[in-house]
């Protein structure tokens, strides 16, 4: 019986393509990373090189827990290390100012230095830092219009009707 499921299987597959598996820091050690996202990043085969939060003791205790190897002591470390692919923020509003005062500019300033960072990083093993391109002008024009046309269908009453009894709609692999 579980063989009629196969076809969904393989087209649902998770797995992570090996040239999309860089190398991870994490800025937040709460429980939410600690007891999901860790786990889920092992499982997917995900190296995370570091984390950070403004507890390091909690940052080293999750570390410790989970093998990650480095704790940073701050954002400024964690991207300057030249190991780091990609930057998880998984920090609550306001950590990074342990006096409560606004951080809307340190966050900024943090977000903008991971864009230099990752403009600088290889798109693909092999490549020399080009980064990659966004959608074409048309591309993200056609995502748009299908995107304002569905909403006005759904405005219109015009969408899945399946509720009032109306027909479904046409895709291309019912399942």
């Amino acid at each position: 019986m579980i063989d009629l499921f196969q076809d969904i299987s393989d087209s649902c597959s998770l797995a992570i393509p090996e040239a999309h598996k860089l190398p991870i820091a994490i800025v937040g050690a709460g429980g939410i990373v600690d007891g999901q996202h860790l786990v889920a990043y092992r499982k997917a085969g995900l190296e995370v090189v570091g984390i950070s939060d403004v507890d390091p003791d909690r940052a080293r205790d999750v570390a410790a827990r989970h093998g990650i190897p480095r704790v940073y002591a701050d954002l400024d470390e964690l991207l300057a290390d030249d190991r780091v692919g990609v930057v998880v923020g998984q920090a609550p509003q306001g950590c990074f100012n342990p006096n409560g005062g606004t951080t809307g500019q340190e966050l900024n300033d943090a977000k903008n230095r991971a864009q230099e960072k990752s403009k600088a990083q290889p798109t693909q093993p092999g490549d020399q830092g080009t980064p990659a391109q966004p959608p074409s002008q048309d591309k993200q024009q056609q995502l748009d219009s299908k995107t304002k046309n569905n909403q006005q269908q759904r405005a219109q009453g015009q969408g899945d009707q399946n509720s009032a009894g109306g027909s479904r709609p046409q895709v291309a692999r019912p399942w």
